[in-house]
């Protein structure tokens, strides 16, 4: 409900832009107060509220379908299917090798944020930085697969492959595997 009413805002602010344009500087204020005040209810909300908010956000952003996304986040951490009160973003997988609700490992986020400090606090404590790293990710991973391939679903099953598994497994291997057949499958249901 957050990033429908965000999304709203975001589009009237745009139409009002092109209809008089000494709009923007009010609009601009105004959007970053009302991301302000979103991110401020976050902090007393739960780890489930804020990946929600954080999975509309980035995938509205980075042009990702929210139900890949949302079936990610599901796979690698069980967002979606704890009992929202019970659900805890900060864990732990791969033996202690990838951390936080899209279970992202410290070298594929170094690979993907060049120049950013990226730290294993921050990836496993951060919802929203683990969530964006999540995003750019699989866009840069969609991009990198759509300049060969023209079906959708073919591109999604390369970008969370290699997601997966790293584009260099993803490179040997030369096929999608189960964990990215899984997600597409849930987003062409």
């Amino acid at each position: 409900m957050i990033a429908f009413i965000r999304r709203s805002i975001i589009i009237l602010a745009v139409l009002l832009m092109v209809i008089n344009p000494d709009y923007s500087a009010a609009t601009h204020e105004t959007l970053q107060e009302e991301e302000q005040r979103i991110e401020k209810y976050l902090l007393s909300s739960s780890d489930y509220t804020n990946v929600k908010y954080y999975a509309d956000k980035y995938s509205y952003t980075y042009d990702i379908p929210t139900p890949i996304l949302y079936k990610l986040l599901e796979t690698e951490s069980g967002w979606g299917l704890i009992n929202p009160d019970k659900y805890i973003a900060s864990v732990e997988g791969d033996g202690g090798e990838s951390f936080g609700p899209a279970q992202i490992q410290m070298r594929t986020a170094r690979r993907y944020r060049k120049g950013q400090t990226i730290t294993r606090k921050k990836l496993l404590y951060n919802i929203k930085f683990n969530i964006e790293t999540a995003c750019i990710i699989l866009s840069k991973e969609r991009d990198h697969f759509a300049r060969v391939e023209d079906d959708e679903s073919v591109v999604w099953l390369h970008a969370l492959s290699s997601y997966n598994m790293g584009r260099y497994g993803f490179n040997k291997r030369m096929k999608p595997n189960d964990y990215a057949k899984n997600i597409v499958l849930a987003y062409n249901s």
